[in-house]
């Protein structure tokens, strides 16, 4: 016996169940099973004579018609599907790995647009895969994330580190040869020679020149060389008076010091080149960046003002939601708690973290494991504009202290005071005949005097007189206030590009920042500095807050950081913030690496209208 479901269609397409019947079947031989006779033709006819195919006589169409005219093609009207056809789960899909449901089923995992496996789906329909394969795709397409370029920093560091052993080694080699030059027996100056050669990247090596947390860096760098070049040379001259050296006396110092000059020079070199290809988004470093919200667009910000730094961010890790401007498309990927999972996930190759973000006890975990992981950890302090040569680590116990100088002391400003006289009076020397020249040709195209006096507030709120070679018309001060509609300035700086009353030859002392000259002879008077942030006008300074004020605390100056960063076109939140970045953190070596930009600067001509 046998039961039978019957099952009915219906109008709408689905099936009523009509219930179960129970009918006698009889065996399941009884159902006769039909034969035909063969079929027969008479002789001489074959079957397929039999059977003639039917030929249709060839269509006819009207004069002037196609045929493809005549049969036009047919147009389906587009399909149209509710809104809720294919509905979108509620809960995302983790497609990297498939979470168990409650029921205790395999959510499937999506290998391909058209393609769902694994789980229950293994014996599903072509039709149900494929309709929960485009259910499952926008939540695909919100978490797959676009793969980036592999980066070439890696590789690079190590080509890096051995192009300074090369050059260490060679340099080393060199300047022994030119020691023993005179030695009657070349094999001597061979062998000196390469023992140099051995001995001054190892020197270099003992005290961290070729360390990987130190490639590229600058200063580090530079210290382990004048170190190393310094115990070589101390080396070379005791060598020379035991061994009666027969060369002049100087020669045993003065060749490690060129040494040591070169060694710095090449390294130098390199890398400008580095900061070049990293200024182009070459050479970076994935960085996952990590700390509070409100903290992490300040470093957002520092990490793209210096871009030679080699930190490229590649995403978020914070405590909640990020300032869409101070993200700058950086994607938040996650919270604090799932830090150590983001990091494999974003392929970064160094974390970079707001101490503020996580408690020293979280903090010294998360160093736990990043042990072996080739991830570099970096700590980003609660400090402002506070420059690395104002800070010394110090221990006390199992805690790390940070000892931030917090001012110049009264020699070193003395020392600047005096250094600027001297080198300014020096400068007033060599561009004498410049200035003279520029000042005949003022007086010669333009009625009025060859020098533009001025008030402006120097150190400490003191008023005085800065000289500049005249560059607009004589009535320039009484037609300020009808151009006062047209400033392009910052807001405080009045500033037009096109200014009416500047004159011709104006334009072009101005281009070249020729017109600024006469301000040595304020830097000689003790008025101004070279380097340091720009004199404001009386009217100007009475405007400055408590934070604004503190631009006065030094001397202002003929350059600065201000002048090589843009000039006019900076706006005047960054104008405050390079000046005071100046006032806190000004140094001798900084002093000289401003002038040396100022250079390029009055070159280009960025921002002087």
């Amino acid at each position: 016996m046998r039961s039978l479901r019957l099952l009915v269609p219906q109008p709408d397409g689905g099936g009523e169940d009509r219930g179960t019947t129970t009918d006698t079947l009889p065996a399941p031989a009884t159902f006769p099973v039909s034969v035909d006779r063969a079929a027969t033709f008479p002789a001489g006819v074959e079957p397929a004579d039999a059977f003639p195919a039917r030929v249709e006589p060839p269509a006819t169409f009207p004069a002037g018609v196609e045929p493809a005219d005549a049969f036009p093609a047919r147009v389906e009207p587009p399909a149209t599907l509710p809104a809720d056809a294919f509905p979108v789960p509620a809960e995302p899909v983790d497609v990297a790995s498939p979470a168990r449901p409650a029921d205790g089923g395999t959510l499937p995992v999506i290998t391909s647009p058209d393609v769902v496996v694994g789980g229950d789906d293994a014996v599903a329909g072509p039709e149900e895969r494929l309709r929960r394969a485009v259910v499952h795709l926008p939540d695909l397409a919100r978490r797959v994330r676009p793969v980036r370029p592999a980066r070439s920093w890696r590789s690079a560091a190590r080509a890096y580190r051995t192009a300074l052993v090369v050059l260490d080694a060679v340099t080393a080699a060199a300047a022994a040869a030119v020691v023993l030059r005179g030695a009657t027996d070349p094999w001597v100056g061979l062998l000196a020679a390469l023992l140099a050669a051995a001995a001054v990247p190892a020197a270099v090596w003992a005290h961290g020149g070729y360390a990987p947390d130190r490639t590229a860096t600058g200063p580090a760098e530079d210290k382990a060389v004048l170190r190393a070049g310094t115990v070589v040379a101390l080396a070379a001259v005791a060598l020379s008076h035991l061994t009666a050296l027969d060369a002049p006396p100087a020669l045993p110092l003065l060749a490690p010091v060129a040494a040591v000059a070169v060694m710095v020079l090449g390294r130098l070199v390199l890398r400008a080149q580095v900061r070049r290809a990293r200024r182009h988004g070459r050479l970076l470093r994935p960085t996952l960046v990590a700390g509070d919200a409100a903290a992490v667009g300040g470093v957002l910000a520092a990490l793209r003002e210096d871009r030679g730094l080699g930190l490229d961010p590649v995403g978020l890790c914070t405590t909640g939601p990020v300032d869409t401007h101070a993200a700058a498309g950086v994607p938040v990927l996650g919270s604090l708690p799932d830090l150590p999972q983001l990091v494999a996930e974003a392929g970064a190759e160094v974390l970079l973290v707001h101490d503020a973000a996580l408690p020293a006890a979280e903090l010294r975990r998360l160093t736990w494991l990043m042990e072996g992981s080739g991830v570099e950890l970096m700590l980003a302090p609660n400090l402002l504009e506070v420059a690395a040569g104002r800070v010394t680590v110090q221990a006390a116990g199992g805690a790390t202290l940070l000892r931030v100088r917090t001012g110049a002391t009264r020699r070193q400003v003395r020392t600047k005071a005096a250094v600027d006289r001297l080198a300014g009076a020096a400068a007033l020397l060599l561009a004498g005949p410049v200035l003279l020249v520029c000042a005949a040709a003022v007086r010669l195209t333009s009625p009025g005097p060859a020098l533009y006096r001025q008030t402006r507030v120097g150190v400490d709120g003191a008023p005085f007189t800065m000289l500049k070679l005249r560059t607009m018309s004589v009535d320039a001060d009484r037609r300020l206030a009808e151009l006062a509609a047209a400033d392009e300035g910052n807001g405080v700086l009045f500033k037009i590009r096109r200014d009416p009353r500047v004159t011709p030859l104006g334009r072009v002392l101005r281009r070249y920042s020729l017109d600024e000259l006469p301000q040595l002879i304020n830097v000689v008077r003790g008025e101004m500095s070279l380097v340091g942030p720009r004199p404001p006008l009386p009217h100007e300074s009475e405007k400055y807050d408590t934070t604004e004020r503190r631009r006065l605390k030094v001397r202002p100056g003929l350059t600065g950081l201000w002048q090589v960063s843009g000039r006019s076109d900076l706006s005047w939140p960054d104008t405050v913030r390079l000046d005071l970045r100046y006032v806190d953190n000004w140094s001798p070596a900084g002093d000289l690496g401003i002038l040396g930009r100022t250079v390029g600067a009055v070159l280009g001509g960025r921002g002087a209208y």
